[in-house]
């Protein structure tokens, strides 16, 4: 279990910077946001952050995107009745490269989890296109986290569109315990069903 969270506290703590090679502007017709459950089972613990929550440096940060103008973040942990536990952290605006800001902000989850020596990635990212899933696309990466009380493999998942970015890991310690875990297919379905909940149209 403390693997695990802390698994999903370092993604959490990745912060406006590890994002800042992403975004989106204000000015596409979608916008992200952090409901109070999403893919049905998952509620939000907490209430979420957005861009209000952000340091001044956090803010500039966020600014120096190549792929886009003007980024929002929004970022909330989740967790299912059966303790399985989700990090989403996306950012919402007029992404004018979505299959190429998607490919950045997985390489920046990998390359955070892996410098910072918590976990190693496993394969190659692998496209899925889940039922109902409408966006450019949504890639999905196996994740080997390693503690003092062992090990265990949790995805970390990313969908492009041209109004949003979003990115999700997940954590079953309960499957972890019982030597299994979440497949990459299910991630997939869930980080999609993510987007339809978090995504949701600009007023006005």
């Amino acid at each position: 279990m403390g693997l695990a969270v802390g698994a999903v506290v370092v993604v959490a703590a990745l912060g406006a910077g590890a994002f800042a090679v992403f975004g989106g502007g204000s000015g596409g017709p979608y916008k992200l946001t952090t409901p109070e459950t999403v893919a049905s089972d998952y509620e939000r613990q907490g209430s979420g952050t957005d861009d209000s929550d952000l340091s001044a440096a956090g803010r500039k940060d966020l600014q120096q995107v190549p792929v886009v103008k003007d980024p929002h973040l929004v970022a909330a942990d989740y967790q299912t009745s059966g303790k399985e536990m989700l990090k989403f952290t996306g950012v919402w605006g007029e992404v004018t490269d979505p299959e190429r800001g998607a490919d950045l902000a997985l390489a920046v989850i990998v390359k955070t989890l892996q410098d910072n020596g918590t976990a190693q990635a496993k394969g190659s990212p692998q496209t899925f296109s889940p039922d109902g899933f409408d966006g450019d696309v949504l890639k999905c990466q196996s994740m080997k986290f390693t503690s003092d009380q062992g090990s265990m493999e949790a995805p970390a998942c990313v969908w492009g569109d041209k109004d949003t970015l979003g990115v999700t890991v997940m954590a079953d310690p309960a499957a972890a315990v019982l030597g299994g875990g979440m497949s990459l297919e299910d991630a997939a379905g869930i980080t999609a069903k993510v987007r339809k909940d978090a995504r949701v149209e600009v007023e006005g």
